[in-house]
């Protein structure tokens, strides 16, 4: 009807408003938390990559974060720390070799010699391959590509397996050739893995590379001695002796 005014809700006006108000405080409240978060994982981040310097860097942080990650008390004789590492979450990593540190601190290759151990998130559901090869029902090692170690098997020449109170821990040596990007350098000789069990259920691999010379073939032998080198059932227990391997 014309002239007829129609009376000011004002109730519904402070709703609307009110509404648009919270929006926007909340849209505020969103943007800060976002904007901490960030700041705390950059700090995070800062922090993790300044230690991993430092462990590169530094013998003495260097030495402590192999111990860490192996769970050991002390290296085993002729032993020095190569790298050890964390990434939280996904890999513990640590190397061993035969070869001390020059007088920069650094190593200067993976020498004759020595160790690689990894405990790997499992991600990709790779633990039945792996369970299969080291229990001697396959020779493939594509498990092991899988979980980042480049090597090429050649014949096989020992297995075993080791119980502990943690768990027990498959073995078997071959002869091959073992690559490692991170040492930039290659090794030729006899290689031992490990797969070791532990008990808590973190779905991660933990997975071990023994790497030695191969021994001289006797005189009048066909074959090299195995007796006393990394092949030997009684050296592969007194060696993973020396590690704990499980987080306590």
């Amino acid at each position: 009807m014309e002239g007829r005014a129609f009376p000011y809700n004002g109730a519904m006006a402070d709703n609307q408003k009110s509404g648009f108000h919270y929006l926007g405080v909340g849209c505020l409240i969103a943007g800060v938390v976002i904007v901490l978060v960030g700041a705390v994982l950059g700090v995070s981040c800062y922090q993790w990559v300044q230690g991993v310097k430092d462990t590169m860097e530094n013998p003495a942080s260097r030495h402590d974060k192999v111990l860490d990650v192996l769970g050991a008390e002390e290296l085993p004789d002729g032993y020095y720390p190569m790298l050890g590492i964390s990434v939280p979450f996904l890999m513990d990593m640590a190397m061993l070799t035969d070869r001390p540190a020059d007088e920069d601190g650094e190593v200067p290759d993976l020498g004759a010699k020595g160790l690689i151990f990894m405990s790997i998130r499992d991600i990709g559901g790779d633990r039945e391959e792996l369970d299969d090869f080291f229990n001697g029902r396959t020779d493939d090692a594509e498990a092991l590509s899988k979980n980042n170690i480049n090597i090429d098997l050649e014949e096989r020449l020992a297995a075993g397996r080791i119980e502990r109170s943690t768990g027990p821990i498959l073995w078997v040596s071959h002869r091959g050739e073992m690559r490692s990007d991170d040492a930039h350098g290659r090794h030729d000789g006899l290689v031992t893995l490990l797969q070791i069990t532990c008990p808590v259920e973190d779905k991660r691999n933990r997975l071990g590379i023994w790497f030695g010379p191969e021994p001289e073939i006797p005189e009048g032998e066909d074959e090299p001695m195995l007796a006393g080198t990394i092949a030997d059932p009684t050296e592969v227990a007194a060696f993973v002796g020396h590690f704990r391997f499980c987080p306590e």
